[in-house]
């Protein structure tokens, strides 16, 4: 009898989650090397643009005329990536830091590679419960895992 591994919904919700993110963030990378998107509160703005993306909290003096609140869109000046995170302190109790989107990019990726590739499935001729190569087995089980595998 052959027993085929099975993947617990949880885990194929997981794993597709995963692709989603890593779609959404390579194409949030892409696009904001021209375009950026924000939105702004009273007390912060978060924006998404020159491939990252960023956060400000507090209220610099004369940033109500200058950007109102609510959603921003436009082009970006300079076509250009952010390589490192940032951390910078303004004057006025204004705090911004920024992230590069490749980070979460790289920290969702990795893991949801890693996952795809334990789950596929083994190729013809090996078992399908270790991964062991039947080629040359006669003897109808694994010599691996001693699983019976089908003739």
């Amino acid at each position: 009898m052959t027993t085929m591994r099975t993947i617990s919904r949880k885990r194929q919700f997981l794993r597709w989650a995963g692709l989603v993110a890593c779609v959404v963030l390579f194409l949030a990378m892409v696009a904001s090397r021209w375009w950026y998107c924000g939105y702004r509160s009273h007390s912060w703005y978060a924006v998404v643009g020159l491939g990252a993306v960023g956060f400000e909290y507090g209220r610099p003096w004369g940033l109500d005329s200058v950007l109102p609140i609510g959603w921003h869109f436009g082009a970006c000046t300079s076509p250009k990536i952010l390589l490192l995170p940032r951390r910078l302190y303004s004057g006025h109790n204004l705090y911004r830091c920024s992230v590069p989107l490749w980070i979460p990019l790289l920290i969702i990726g990795v893991p949801m590679f890693l996952a795809w590739r334990r789950d596929c499935p083994y190729p013809p001729g090996h078992c399908a419960e270790c991964g062991y190569d039947l080629t040359g087995n006669v003897s109808g089980t694994c010599s691996e895992c001693g699983t019976e595998i089908a003739p």
